[in-house]
C-alpha cells in the first residue's frame, strides 16, 4: 500500500476536501461586529477564528476571515500533522457563520510556507469549494507582488452579490462607460 493510500485510509478521506473528516468541536461568540470561534486540537493547540465585518465605500457589509493559534500571528504556519482535521473545522466554522449571518461575502487569504507555495491555497480551494452551501460560490483572485505569489478567496452569497452589483451598475454605470471611452 502506498504512503498516500495509507494516509487516505488513516484520515478517512476519499478525496481531499470531502466532508468525511469530522471537525473538532468549536465554540462561537457572537459579540458585536467581530464574531469569533475557538477550537482545540488533539495536540492541545488552541485556534481562534475571527470574522471582521465592515462597510465598504457604499455601505455594503464586507466580511474578512482569519484564523491563527491563540498566541500566534496571522501569518504563522502551523505544521503539527493535524491538517485535514483543522481544515475540516475551519470549513465547518465558515459554514456555521454563513448560516448564522448570511453575509454578502467572506474574504480570506491562506498563509503560505514560502513566497510561491500554492499548497495551502489548493487545500483551501478543495475543502471550501466542495462544501459550500447552496446559493454560495467561491471566487479566487491571484495576488502577485515582488517576492510572492498568492491567492485571495471570496465566498460569495450569489443572490446578495447580484443585488450589490446591480446597485453599483445603477450608481456608477455611466462613470464606468466614461472611463472606457
Amino acid at each position: 500500500m502506498t504512503t498516500f493510500s495509507r494516509m487516505q485510509k488513516l484520515a478517512g478521506l476519499q478525496e481531499i476536501g470531502d466532508a468525511k473528516t469530522p471537525p473538532y468541536k468549536f465554540k462561537s461568540s457572537d459579540k458585536g461586529q467581530e464574531p469569533s470561534y475557538v477550537f482545540v486540537t488533539d495536540q492541545g493547540i488552541e485556534y481562534v477564528a475571527k470574522f471582521d465585518t465592515f462597510d465598504d465605500f457604499e455601505g455594503f457589509p464586507i466580511t474578512e476571515f482569519s484564523f491563527k493559534t491563540k498566541n500566534g500571528t496571522d501569518d504563522e504556519v502551523v505544521n503539527k500533522g493535524e491538517l485535514y482535521k483543522v481544515m475540516s473545522t475551519i470549513t465547518a466554522i465558515l459554514l456555521d457563520y454563513t448560516k448564522r449571518h448570511n453575509p454578502v461575502s467572506i474574504g480570506f487569504t491562506p498563509t503560505k510556507n514560502t513566497g510561491d507555495d500554492m499548497r495551502r491555497a489548493n487545500l483551501y480551494r478543495a475543502f471550501i469549494a466542495k462544501n459550500l452551501p447552496p446559493g454560495y460560490s467561491l471566487d479566487e483572485q491571484a495576488e502577485v507582488s515582488d517576492d510572492t505569489i498568492g491567492n485571495t478567496f471570496t465566498i460569495i452569497n450569489d443572490e446578495l452579490w447580484a443585488e450589490y452589483e446591480l446597485y453599483l451598475d445603477d450608481e456608477y454605470g455611466d462613470m464606468q462607460k466614461d472611463w472606457e471611452d
